[in-house]
């Protein structure tokens, strides 16, 4: 509205001769001035724009678990330039809309709100699986964090030194496969820390004579 005002207070300046050049100033100035406000509306509008496609494209609500530069937290608000997202540790993150639209992100609970935790667990070539097993399904189903859903636990890779176990289990939530995670490998390394210390990754050395 300033700008079309300025506009006009221009135009009919210079139907007058004597303030002509006055009017032609004025109109020099509302272009300048209409230049700098495109330029600071440009971020403005590149976001809400981006907002509509994040909606139209329906790849996050709220509710949704993601991951974003590797922290991991809950979508809160879904708005037309940012998105608030709570962090695991209760910090909250706002980013603009256009980060969804530029960068890649992980969405746990697109489809469905439950979430698979893993974790990794490195032992010696030693380690009898079949009792991590027992001990890894005893540690889940005495959990009131698992949703009685899977888990599995298997021999993912292998080092010269080590080699290394992984275990998968599910919950109904993001915030709870964090806790269940946190329990099972606390659980498992006291179980080969206390049951089998043979078995926890060491450092051999051959003798040749």
């Amino acid at each position: 509205m300033a700008v079309v005002t300025i506009l006009a207070v221009g135009l009919i300046l210079t139907t007058f001769r004597p303030v002509r050049l006055f009017g032609v100033t004025i109109l020099t100035s509302a272009g300048v001035i209409g230049a700098v406000l495109g330029l600071s509306a440009r971020t403005a509008l590149g976001n809400a724009f981006a907002g509509i496609q994040v909606a139209f494209a329906d790849g996050l609500h709220v509710g949704d678990v993601l991951v974003v530069d590797g922290e991991w937290g809950r979508v809160e608000e879904v708005k037309l330039t940012n998105v608030v997202i709570r962090l695991w540790d209760e910090r909250i993150l706002i980013l603009p809309t256009t980060y969804f639209t530029e960068r890649p992100f992980q969405n746990w609970t697109r489809d469905q709100s439950r979430v698979i935790g893993k974790i990794q667990i490195h032992v010696d070539h030693t380690a009898d699986l079949n009792e991590m097993r027992r001990e890894a399904r005893r540690l889940i189903e005495a959990s009131p964090l698992w949703d009685r859903d899977r888990w599995v636990l298997q021999m993912v890779d292998a080092t010269p030194q080590t080699v290394v176990t992984q275990v998968q289990a599910s919950a109904a939530d993001g915030a709870s496969a964090w806790d269940l995670r946190c329990d099972l490998r606390e659980g498992l390394i006291s179980y080969l820390r206390d049951q089998h210390p043979q078995r926890l990754p060491r450092t051999r050395s051959q003798y040749q004579p």
